[in-house]
């Protein structure tokens, strides 16, 4: 297997490194055997700088780039199929959920690596995924195991434990090889976990994936601090305009039947500048019946639930300037981000395939913001929450929510550090600059898309 992973140039090497290999004297822990293994590398092959650039902060080159996106495509599917196979044995909710982060932050890391906002990159970034993932995969089976969640399948995961640690062993201790993560060594490697499944194990596509939307509609299961009441609009975004065209609607039509209604009206329009002010009602509108929607079926403590808002508020208006589309040489489309992010919620498609419907999240303005508003109370149950139990400060709920909303479940405490980098600064400033104005009293103004001023007392 390990050939695979190698150029052909330096199989004969590697072979050589693999012969040396001997044990050391056996260790015996409390809930483990260890077994120090020795190996002989040559000198040329112990540094990684004459084989590979080191990490930097400029962006790759297109060659770089194209190369990266087609094997990301192959390490995606691989992780997917990794995750599918994992998840269909494990029962424990808590590591199913777990599963999905591992997913989410690997996409999420390749979307920033494609458009040139990741911190970090280096020659190969598919190695740098394969790294960080492998090392939260192999701890996660590992506490499967001792959860009792692997019956009957212990041998196939040490297989698969075993191939991955070797692959890692050599990474670390003879960067010089210059591991590359090749199709045929992804695909033996996932084999090693299903030696006699036919399928590719690498088969990407775009289709609805219903194991991952299983994964992603799992609850953590705890209950908020108190109650939440009957959800109620905030005063603050209430205005006249606002009341006279909703109430009508709402007394003759359901929820449901609302959103469709508004999501038609808005479909597919771009506001002209005297029209911005009834472009905001609607949309104002719809994220009202999207949150209410979505609110009535997750657990929130009230006061949750009364700053989630301005949270999707703020959030859409950061993202799209509250637009789903655009218009370009006399064509309307739907907005587009540099990065491939999609609408009103700028939902990415390399990020959550499988999870939702691409084509819908391009022409459904109602689905486009359901979406968003699924994805935003997902990260604010599962990652801000306990970050702001931990700080003890109720604003970075939708700050560490925010955060993860827009670079992954990993970076939802990102604010809280003081050496972050200046585009991310920017970026969560830029937010909760708005975020405060708007549960001020403020206005969206989709002219400058910024929050007009609260007004004074």
């Amino acid at each position: 297997m390990l050939h695979n992973f190698v150029p052909e140039s330096q199989v004969q090497q590697l072979d050589a490194i693999l012969n040396s290999v001997r044990a050391t004297v056996l260790e015996v822990g409390e809930n483990e055997l260890s077994i120090p293994l020795v190996l002989d590398v040559p000198d040329q092959y112990l540094a990684l700088t004459d084989i590979l650039p080191a990490p930097t902060e400029t962006p790759l080159s297109s060659e770089e780039l194209a190369n990266f996106e087609r094997t990301s495509q192959s390490w995606d599917a691989f992780l997917v199929y990794i995750i599918r196979n994992l998840g269909l044995k494990i029962e424990d909710t808590d590591i199913r959920i777990r599963l999905l982060e591992i997913l989410l932050n690997s996409r999420y890391q390749v979307t920033a690596i494609l458009s040139g906002e990741a911190e970090q990159t280096s020659g190969d970034p598919t190695r740098e995924l394969f790294i960080r993932a492998w090392t939260d995969l192999r701890d996660l089976i590992m506490e499967a195991g001792q959860r009792g969640q692997l019956s009957g399948q212990l041998l196939p995961y040490l297989s698969f434990l075993s191939a991955g640690d070797a692959l890692m062993v050599l990474d670390s201790s003879a960067p010089g090889l210059s591991i590359e993560m090749s199709e045929n060594g992804l695909r033996r490697l996932a084999r090693a976990m299903r030696p006699m499944d036919l399928d590719d194990p690498l088969k990407f596509d775009w289709d609805l994936d219903p194991f991952l939307q299983d994964l992603f509609n799992l609850s953590d299961e705890q209950p908020p601090i108190s109650p939440a009441p009957t959800q109620t609009v905030p005063p603050s975004s209430l205005n006249r305009h606002w009341l006279d065209f909703f109430i009508p609607v709402a007394q003759a039509e359901s929820a449901p039947e609302i959103m469709q209604h508004l999501s038609e009206r808005l479909d597919p329009w771009v506001p002209k500048a005297e029209e911005l002010e009834v472009y905001r009602i609607l949309v104002a509108a719809l994220l009202e019946a999207v949150r209410a929607q979505e609110l009535a079926q997750t657990k929130l403590t009230a006061e949750e639930s009364a700053d989630f808002s301005y949270l999707l508020s703020t959030t859409a208006l950061i993202e799209s300037c509250w637009r789903q589309y655009v218009q370009q040489d006399g064509t309307i489309s739907h907005v587009r981000s540099p990065s491939g992010s999609i609408g009103l919620m700028q939902i990415n498609p390399s990020v959550w395939r499988g999870i939702f419907d691409i084509e819908r999240l391009k022409k459904d303005t109602g689905y486009n913001a359901t979406v968003g508003t699924r994805i935003l109370l997902r990260y604010l149950r599962l990652h801000a929450r306990p970050i702001a139990r931990k700080t003890g400060n109720h604003d970075d709920l939708a700050r560490a929510t925010y955060a993860a909303y827009n670079a992954g479940p990993r970076a939802a405490g990102r604010f809280l550090n003081p050496q972050a980098k200046p585009r991310v600064k920017q970026v969560d400033g830029k937010f909760w600059t708005l975020y405060q104005n708007l549960s001020a009293g403020g206005t969206v103004d989709l002219q400058s898309c910024s929050v007009s001023a609260p007004p004074t007392t």
